[in-house]
């Protein structure tokens, strides 16, 4: 599991839009600890959190 820090840096995201993303059920964290909220990561989400952001970037951009 990745602490929410190195899964951002890893896909490239800010902490505060990882937390936006669960808060809307974009993308959950594997494990949330109840005592801190801390989120923690699996190793194969950031490569969708990639995909997902490049493809979003991609339609802004021939949208515009």
């Amino acid at each position: 599991m990745l602490k929410i820090r190195d899964f951002a840096r890893l896909a490239e995201v800010s902490m505060t839009s990882l937390r936006y993303y669960d808060e809307i059920g974009l993308l959950k964290p594997i494990h949330v600890d109840p005592e801190t909220d801390y989120r923690f990561y699996t190793v194969r989400d950031p490569m969708h959190t990639c995909r997902g952001l490049s493809l979003g970037r991609s339609l802004r951009r021939e949208a515009v």
